[in-house]
């Protein structure tokens, strides 16, 4: 940046201090020091002890910001624009001094100090720009859940200590293995400094009820709970963990009845204006119903009680069949912490689990990294475009599961999209992988995309590969089976299930209003949230069509009947 950039950006009045209630403030002076002293840095600290919204500050109390943005990373987007809200509040910041970036919505701009941002956000920012060079610091939040995002940025930023002299690197989290994380960011052989912030700003009682039925009890186990606190425990708002949308949404009609309870669900599916919902006043005590979005780096105010299943969908690859399950399995230890700590960032709480004592004791201390039960073809994908070289050479803080470059590059060969080389990456992109790297979406999908492309049918595999990419939905209530069946009969195509999606899609797109949609949605037991997502991420992917593979050329809809065989040839050469 200009010296007259860089003295504008010193210029721009923000208040600093930290609260002298958060654990965190007892250490500021040292974070400082460490933060002017040290290019990579670690920090932990037991939730609610203020790390997420302090360091940020203290890094501009240090000096940064000034040559570039300071980067925030968080694992979900309502965290992102949470964190953004109440760093923006706290600092009193003028504009988009702090901002927050998440897909279809980034409101940071060339002055913009703090950036608070999804890893994916900022993983797909480094394809097109491999040193960060926008960037002065990068913070790398709830570095424990260990996503792929997380991993390959862990090592990208690896990389670039090397090359950027200027650059810093301050990665943080309630509970993760704290000498790994020093010792991978190691520089000339010394570990990068570790500060653990000791204490949360209230205790946390935790007690264990064992539900009995490992399958399904949890639920039932959970609404009676919740019951039970709201009738004989004081004033304090409550927040249940529980493992799908489906329970969420279970739970919630389970306890329509229940009289002053305010039952709020909060899920990744759910449009932002929906999720903030949980952070405004409600009549009566309000219960919060969360997936394990509400894990990490939200504050939802009043909340005393947390009850926990203890359960989440976790993904992984099936390699003999080459598919990804999200199957229910319970969480880590270190997850089980980040969300009793929920109970305590406002005021001291209970955290109830409903697993047995002895069941937590026989969990992982922390959870596995995404990339060890995960398909990597998109990993190998991004690392050849973006430079990096073959992946099995990539620092991984934890390599894949053996075999599984193997397998992805077997996937890539049958996409057409990698071809063998005598350099050292051992493969190169064809002109049909580099134009697949730069598509948002997974390597089968965007061969469904290109597809539909040759085959002149871009529209229609333009709305199955978003439906491909998201949740289906269509709904069948438990009770209500039949009744869902017939109101959805009305799509049903004898050419078979692309074809119905396709009827479906052109019923839903032709409703005048959103009003209409969501009347549409309810009339024919469907998932007005999903189809709004399908709509959104088909919007993303023709959107990247035209400008990512600059084809602004693309025909309008066309008003016939769809070649029904082209779009099956289409979506069968991806998949």
């Amino acid at each position: 940046r200009s010296a007259a950039a860089v003295e504008r950006r010193a210029a721009i009045p923000l208040r600093l201090d930290t609260p002298a209630a958060l654990p965190v403030g007892e250490r500021r002076d040292e974070i400082i020091a460490a933060m002017r002293a040290h290019r990579a840095l670690v920090i932990t600290g037991e939730t609610g002890s203020g790390k997420t919204t302090q360091l940020p500050k203290m890094l501009l109390a240090a000096g940064r910001g000034r040559r570039g943005m300071i980067a925030v990373t968080q694992p979900r987007r309502v965290a992102a624009v949470s964190v953004a809200r109440r760093l923006a509040e706290e600092t009193a910041a003028p504009g988009a001094a702090v901002a927050h970036a998440i897909r279809f919505d980034d409101r940071s701009d060339a002055d913009t100090l703090v950036r608070i941002c999804t890893d994916g956000l900022l993983l797909a920012e480094a394809g097109r720009d491999p040193d960060l060079l926008r960037y002065d610091c990068v913070v790398v939040d709830e570095a424990h859940e260990r996503s792929l995002n997380i991993d390959v940025l862990l090592g990208l930023l690896r990389r670039l200590l090397a090359r950027r002299p200027d650059l810093q690197v301050v990665v943080t989290s309630a509970s993760i293995d704290a000498e790994r994380f020093a010792a991978y960011f190691a520089r000339d052989g010394e570990p990068a400094p570790v500060i653990a912030v000791s204490g949360r700003a209230h205790p946390v009682d935790v007690l264990h009820r064992d539900p009995g039925d490992s399958d399904v009890g949890f639920l039932r186990e959970a609404v009676r709970t919740l019951r039970e606190l709201h009738t004989q425990e004081p004033a304090g708002d409550i927040l249940c963990f529980l493992p799908t949308e489906r329970d969420i949404l279970e739970a919630r009609r389970r306890l329509a009845d229940a009289p002053g309870m305010s039952v709020l669900p909060l899920y990744g599916r759910l449009n932002p204006r929906e999720q903030q919902r949980v952070f405004a006043p409600a009549r009566g005590r309000k219960v919060v119903l969360a997936t394990n979005i509400a894990e990490t780096s939200i504050t939802v105010p009043g909340i005393r009680y947390v009850v926990d299943a203890g359960l989440a969908r976790i993904k992984r690859y099936a390699a003999a069949s080459r598919t990804e399950r999200l199957p229910i399995e319970p969480v880590s230890q270190a997850s089980l912490l980040q969300r009793a700590g929920r109970a305590g960032r406002v005021m001291p709480g209970i955290c109830i689990r409903l697993c047995a004592e002895e069941d937590v004791a026989a969990r992982p201390a922390f959870t596995e990294p995404e990339i060890r039960r995960s398909n990597v073809a998109g990993v190998l994908l991004h690392c050849l475009d973006a430079g990096l070289g073959d992946p099995e050479d990539f620092p991984w803080m934890d390599p894949p599961a053996a075999g599984a470059w193997t397998q992805a590059r077997a996937l890539l060969r049958e996409l057409g999209a990698i071809a063998p080389t005598a350099g050292a990456a051992r493969h190169r992109l064809t002109p049909l992988g580099q134009r697949l790297a730069r598509l948002p979406c997974d390597p089968q999908i965007g061969r469904v995309l290109l597809a539909g492309i040759e085959a002149g049918c871009p529209h229609e595999v333009c709305t199955l590969a978003a439906f491909l990419s998201v949740i289906d939905p269509r709904l069948r209530p438990p009770g209500e089976e039949a009744a869902a069946d017939t109101a959805q009969a009305v799509f049903l195509h004898e050419a078979g299930d692309l074809a119905t999606v396709l009827t479906l899609w052109q019923a839903f797109a032709a409703c005048p209003s959103g009003n209409a949609r969501a009347r549409f949605a309810k009339a024919h037991y469907l998932g007005y949230r999903r189809l709004r997502e399908w709509a959104d991420v088909r919007h993303q992917l023709w959107r990247s069509l035209r400008e990512d593979l600059r084809l602004p050329g693309l025909p309008p809809a066309p008003a016939d009947e769809p070649d029904l065989d082209a779009i099956h040839r289409a979506v069968l050469t991806g998949m």
